[in-house]
């Protein structure tokens, strides 16, 4: 999760259960159809939670090689080969 915080350059906090992403998701579901409130979502218990301390340069870096991973992959899919 602290890389995730650090890409993303954000505060992410994890709860005490982490088997509750099917169970928030359906909370916001119920929220969003009137059967649930923000506020109940939001006094789940907090586990941990992670803040960005990577560097810019150091996301940079990461992304760019990142994007070249996904450039090639999508072009050995394709048949096109290898991009260089």
């Amino acid at each position: 999760m602290q890389f995730q915080a650090d890409m993303l350059g954000c505060h992410v906090e994890r709860p005490a259960c982490v088997g509750t992403t099917a169970l928030e998701a359906a909370s916001l579901a119920a929220i969003a159809l009137g059967w649930h409130t923000l506020e109940a979502l939001a006094a789940r218990h907090i586990a941990s939670w992670f803040d960005p301390a990577m560097s810019e340069a150091q996301q940079a870096t990461l992304r760019a090689g990142w994007r070249k991973a996904v450039s090639r992959a999508s072009h050995w899919e394709n048949g096109e080969g290898e991009e260089t």
